[in-house]
């Protein structure tokens, strides 16, 4: 009986251990996964920017008061925004994209404030200084 008991917490033992186990690579496919869910420099400028770009699609929701899509496209901006400063460019300075990816995070988030706010002005006032300042940008840090 006592060859049983013994048994039976040495396969509990196992059991807690196995789950422990299973737990902790859980946390490491989210750690990956949250690592793997930062968009790429070309893939936020093939996305964002342009007549058929988010900025445009979000300008065209909030001037149809498609308030509910405005504020989903607002959602991927703010995320584009977030996730541009995390890359490193191919060209320029650590600084200059810093100061640059900073930039183009807040005016996303301004372009999506717009959208929360049901602001189309707001909208289009951040659109029109977001579409000013590519060139700096693109100057400093696209390698041709």
């Amino acid at each position: 009986m006592v060859r049983k008991f013994g048994l039976s917490l040495l396969a509990l033992a196992l059991g807690f251990g196995l789950v422990a186990s299973i737990q902790a690579a859980d946390e490491k496919k989210k750690d990956d996964k949250k690592k793997e869910e930062v968009a790429a420099i070309h893939d936020i400028m093939e996305t964002v920017p342009g007549k058929k770009g988010l900025v445009a699609q979000l300008g065209t929701a909030a001037k149809a008061e498609k308030w509910d899509d405005a504020k989903k496209i607002g959602e991927q901006l703010k995320k584009f925004g977030s996730d541009l400063g995390k890359n490193t460019p191919e060209k320029g300075s650590k600084e200059s994209w810093a100061k640059l990816s900073e930039k183009f995070d807040k005016q996303m988030s301004a372009i999506a404030k717009g959208a929360d706010e049901k602001d189309g002005k707001a909208i289009a006032d951040a659109a029109k200084a977001f579409g000013g300042s590519c060139k700096a940008c693109h100057d400093a840090h696209q390698k041709k």
